[in-house]
């Protein structure tokens, strides 16, 4: 698991480095005023990115390294959520029935 999670946290490095640039080319493209080559080169510049996309960035839990059912909030899986929740380690987190 902790290998997953290395490798996560590198693609999210990745990301992080080139998410500026991937926003101001993707602009630039869609800018109709601009010359054709200029268009055409942005466009080109833009395929050079394709392994540091947002897509391919996976949400894990931060305990356990899971990728099923982790919530966003938290960061936890919902099994580490439940057992954190019940030994009272989560403030604000009440046991309910209904």
């Amino acid at each position: 698991m902790k290998s997953k999670l290395a490798a996560d946290l590198q693609q999210r490095k990745r990301f992080k480095t080139t998410e500026i640039t991937q926003k101001i080319l993707k602009s630039l493209s869609q800018n109709q005023t601009l010359p054709t080559f200029q268009q055409w080169w942005v466009k080109l510049n833009q395929t050079d990115y394709p392994k540091n996309a947002r897509v391919r960035i996976k949400n894990r839990c931060v305990l356990t390294g899971r990728s099923a059912s982790v919530n966003r909030n938290c960061q936890l899986s919902r099994i580490q959520f439940r057992e954190l929740g019940r030994s009272g380690c989560i403030t604000g987190l009440q046991k309910s029935s209904w």
